[in-house]
């Protein structure tokens, strides 16, 4: 072979070289800024949890006629999400946020009612929290 040849084949090495490492590069910013994103769709999904459970549990501790609008974003970060509240026992009730194959329950009073997303009613009525 003779040296422009072999000029030609250290070339073209060098040039897979460069791209097996852009390539990687570019992979692990990526991977890396999805990583960022899901972390921080966790936080906030966990933010609306503690918020919520804090407005239910500050209700159930007030009296009678309390009544607080509470909002429900539609989206997480543009995704979509499910919150549902319902009773463990006689006495406990949880709130529970699913995102797809995650859910965060959060310990919550009683409370009579659905909470949906958008605008929802919070209510201490007769002793007991309505949801509405």
């Amino acid at each position: 072979m003779n040296k422009k040849g072999q000029l030609s084949i250290e070339f073209i090495m060098m040039m897979m070289l460069s791209f097996a490492m852009i390539f990687s590069f570019v992979y692990v910013i990526m991977h890396l800024s999805t990583q960022k994103t899901e972390q921080k769709t966790f936080q906030e999904i966990n933010d609306l949890g503690l918020s919520l459970q804090h407005e239910f549990l500050l209700a159930s501790e007030l009296e009678d006629g309390y009544t607080r609008d509470l909002f429900v974003p539609e989206t997480i970060n543009g995704l979509s999400y499910s919150v549902v509240v319902g009773n463990m026992t006689d006495s406990d009730g949880y709130l529970e946020i699913l995102f797809g194959n995650l859910g965060i329950t959060y310990n919550i009073p009683l409370i009579n009612g659905t909470i949906h997303k958008g605008k929802n009613v919070l209510e201490h009525k007769d002793g007991w929290l309505v949801l509405s």
